[in-house]
């Protein structure tokens, strides 16, 4: 198959524009190195990236989802909340992909802004339910007659 001039030169601009796609993306991350090669390493960052941000996601809609719009303060105190392993996972992902939500603000589609937004308005993460224990009554002493 012949490609004529105008579709290789199409080509090898589309490849220049993902190779320099592939850097950027290798830059934002500092365990890879920036070669603009989408080997193995590349690939498990972006399945990576993939997996943290429906994380993040998930948390959003979770919090979005239990609680509702809020116009007086009564309504905000009871507006549901992330327990404090969800908003501790929410913390983490926030702190490891500060600079990277600035470098491609398309892939995290607002989720990052709304994660921090949750993260700044949380007063108290709910607690995880603990079980009491339960104490067995006493009886009183009969008086005898």
């Amino acid at each position: 198959m012949h490609l004529d001039h105008n579709h290789s030169q199409l080509f090898f601009r589309l490849k220049r524009k993902t190779a320099a796609a592939v850097r950027r993306f290798q830059s934002s991350v500092s365990t890879l190195a920036t070669d603009g090669d989408a080997g193995p390493n590349t690939i498990e960052a972006i399945q990576k990236v993939h997996t943290d941000l429906n994380r993040l996601q998930e948390l959003v809609d979770k919090r979005l989802t239990e609680s509702f719009s809020y116009t007086s303060r009564l309504a905000k105190l009871l507006e549901a909340d992330l327990s404090s392993a969800e908003l501790e996972d929410l913390n983490q992902l926030l702190d490891k992909y500060e600079g990277f939500s600035t470098e491609f603000p398309d892939m995290f589609n607002g989720v990052y802004t709304k994660a921090e937004e949750i993260v700044n308005t949380s007063t108290e993460p709910v607690a995880e339910p603990v079980a009491e224990p339960v104490a067995e009554p006493v009886a009183e002493p009969v008086a005898e007659p």
